[in-house]
């Protein structure tokens, strides 16, 4: 039987990690799966943005060159941005979940975090409380 929901947990402050699971949530929203995006430590990095600079812009990545290049890479290999594949996680409703502790931990105030994500509060209590028994689960 196939699972009705996935949660994803974003523990890495990796980009191309980050980007991965992004992809996976994107997937899985197309195909009708509800899907919770839960971010955490270093990861939260990836949703604040400070005027035009992204977050995820200051991410380490898994090649020699930052964020914003790797992100160019990808793109001329002709994947869809950091973005694009974000902003599809959004308008495929995605469920995003900023953990309140990791927020205190990597010194991030809940006013940093992206104005175009609609957000629920919470922390690993409440991630696992609302968590469904059809549900698989995603370490990242």
């Amino acid at each position: 039987m196939k699972n009705k929901n996935i949660n994803i947990l974003f523990h890495t402050g990796n980009f191309d990690k980050i980007y991965y699971g992004l992809t996976t949530a994107a997937a899985s929203l197309a195909v009708n799966i509800n899907t919770k995006l839960f971010f955490t430590m270093e990861a939260i990095q990836s949703l604040t943005r400070n005027g035009a600079e992204y977050g995820w812009h200051k991410l380490a990545t898994v090649k020699a060159v930052n964020a914003v290049e790797r992100n160019k890479i990808l793109s001329n290999l002709g994947l869809p941005g950091f973005e694009e594949i974000l902003n599809s996680c959004i308008v495929l409703n995605g469920i995003f979940m900023v953990c309140e502790s990791g927020l205190i931990v990597q010194e991030i105030k809940y006013s940093e975090l992206r104005s175009d994500i609609k957000f629920s509060k919470g922390g690993l209590v409440t991630f696992f409380g609302e968590t469904q028994n059809d549900s698989s689960l995603i370490f990242i």
